[in-house]
């Protein structure tokens, strides 16, 4: 489906859901002036109004209805998927002293703002308020098509606190909402994404490239050191097994052919004395040190062995 049918299915879904509220609202407000009969004229002009609105929204469900199938189901889907990373993104307001309410919708421009007023007073013989907060998030259907085919991206985006709200795919443009001293602020900028990374800029879309690659190296780093960390366990857990409780001397490490000048330079990286446990030299990652305690387990697995037999 292209993406400008997608749009139109999204836009004529929104169309009747608004038209239907206008109406309804219209209707509600024309009885109610009938109702009272105090002002006649004021009356015919509202059920002029509601019948205008009814019209409007039946045109809008007739342009609905109109769609293929597989379109409006698209945009059903469409619909309830972008209103939840709305809600989402709202979500991220923090709480106030007083009454802290929120709302989402569809607009013309992207936006999350939060608006503060006096709520009631703590107590009768207190003269301080409370603190009554509204957070809104506004979404664009042009903003979110392309956010929607992506849901890997704003899944990512929104695991680091920064949940997108717009994104073209063609440019990399983006706009997230961020979170500060509880209020909610639209933020502008670009994001790059791949294996599972994402970078947010509010540069252009080359620094968010050249962001992208610098993480995606740390991360490949530290996903090293894991490793690396993970075979040290693996090892130091394997010498416990082989000789538990067995210490590493200083004398253990000159008798294998260490200079002293490195040792002493060695304990100082590591911060360990002039004895220490096996599993500990493992665990320092350092391969002299791990071949040392190997080597000093099997020749005391090799002496228990013998003093066994």
């Amino acid at each position: 489906m292209k993406r400008e049918t997608r749009i139109r299915a999204i836009a004529r879904l929104v169309a009747m859901h608004s038209a239907e509220s206008l109406a309804t609202a219209a209707e509600d407000y024309a009885a109610k002036q009938t109702r009272s009969a105090s002002n006649p004229a004021l009356a015919a002009e509202a059920a002029a109004k509601a019948w205008a609105a009814r019209q409007t929204a039946t045109a809008a469900e007739g342009a609905w209805k109109a769609l293929a199938r597989p379109q409006r189901d698209y945009a059903l889907k469409g619909h309830a998927a972008a209103m939840s990373l709305a809600s989402a993104a709202v979500s991220m307001g923090g709480r106030y002293s007083g009454d802290t309410e929120s709302a989402t919708g569809w607009g013309e421009t992207a936006r999350a703002t939060t608006s503060t007023t006096s709520g009631d007073r703590y107590s009768s013989r207190c003269t301080y308020r409370k603190v009554d907060g509204f957070h809104a998030v506004t979404i664009t259907i042009d903003g979110m098509v392309d956010l929607l085919a992506a849901p890997e991206l704003a899944r990512v985006s929104a695991a680091e606190g920064l949940p997108l709200i717009s994104y073209n795919a063609s440019t990399g443009a983006a706009v997230w909402v961020a979170a500060k001293n509880k209020r909610l602020s639209a933020v502008h900028g670009w994001i790059a994404a791949g294996g599972g990374i994402v970078y947010h800029s509010t540069q252009s879309m080359e620094h968010a490239r050249g962001g992208l690659a610098r993480k995606a190296r740390a991360a490949e780093r530290e996903a090293a050191r894991a490793r690396l960390d993970a075979r040290a366990d693996r090892r130091a857990r394997l010498v416990v097994r082989l000789c538990r409780g067995a210490v590493a001397t200083v004398g253990d490490a000159l008798a294998a052919g260490y200079c002293e000048p490195g040792i002493k330079a060695w304990q100082e990286k590591n911060g360990i004395g002039d004895s220490a446990p096996l599993a500990e030299l493992v665990r320092t990652g350092d391969p002299l040190a791990t071949q040392l305690a190997f080597n000093l387990a099997r020749r005391l697995r090799r002496e228990t062995a013998a003093v066994s037999g």
